[in-house]
């Protein structure tokens, strides 16, 4: 008896659907589009992701002062009020979308990318077959080297790169130690001019002194099942 109980007291208290979801839906849409809209005209570069840690305090406070809201009122009422967990998802849909629109919006516009992880995550399992885990900056800076030779314009490349990290054995070693350990081999004459471009292609992305930072950063390595996804994935283009 008691057991059927209960599951009456839960049917009581189950939203009808589908009407009074779609309501509740389009309830934390509104709030997210209603707050979006304020943050908005109160701070025009709230879409900055350098502005994080100026609204993500007020945020966290107006979902605090919401939940703890709704706790109460639940409890007042002996029932559930979806209505507050609609406001509570749009206080999330609304932070959500001002801390990631500005770098999808550069991301599908091609004016925002995370050079850092292209250059370890795309051309490490592009290039995989040649420089497995070890040689991505060894290779990077042969390329460079034969390139500078040639004739290649230094602020164009990685000149300015005078020491990187050994992957085989975790030390910082010069520029040149480096590049003459890498064989050359491994690369086809087309596949190596290619590396070579792909590589120099990045360089305008990052500072000079960013680039200092992803050479001595610890080199290409992900989880096995991203070399098999990401080897073909990134090869097509």
């Amino acid at each position: 008896m008691a057991s059927s109980e209960r599951r009456l007291v839960m049917r009581d208290r189950t939203l009808p659907v589908p009407a009074g979801s779609l309501r509740l839906a389009g309830l934390a849409f509104g709030v997210a589009a209603v707050l979006v809209a304020l943050a908005t005209a109160v701070r025009p570069d709230v879409f900055d992701p350098r502005e994080f840690s100026v609204w993500t305090p007020f945020a966290a406070g107006a979902g605090l002062a919401v939940w703890i809201a709704t706790f109460f009122v639940e409890r007042r009422l002996g029932r559930e009020v979806p209505t507050c967990t609609a406001i509570l998802g749009g206080l999330a849909i609304a932070a959500a979308v001002i801390h990631n629109a500005q770098p999808m919006w550069g991301a599908l516009t091609n004016t925002h990318l995370r050079t850092w992880n292209v250059y370890h995550y795309h051309i490490g399992s592009k290039y995989f077959p040649e420089l497995g885990y070890r040689d991505l900056y060894a290779a990077t800076l042969a390329a460079d080297d034969e390139w500078l030779a040639a004739g290649g314009e230094p602020e164009a490349g990685f000149a300015h790169i005078k020491h990187t990290r050994d992957m085989t054995t975790y030390d910082i070693v010069t520029r040149r130690k480096a590049a003459k350990g890498f064989d050359r081999s491994v690369f086809g004459a087309d596949r190596w001019e290619e590396f070579g471009r792909d590589t120099r292609s990045l360089r305008p992305r990052l500072s000079a002194e960013m680039w200092e930072k992803v050479f001595t950063d610890w080199g290409y390595n992900p989880a096995p099942p991203w070399t098999v996804v990401g080897r073909p994935t990134c090869s097509t283009g």
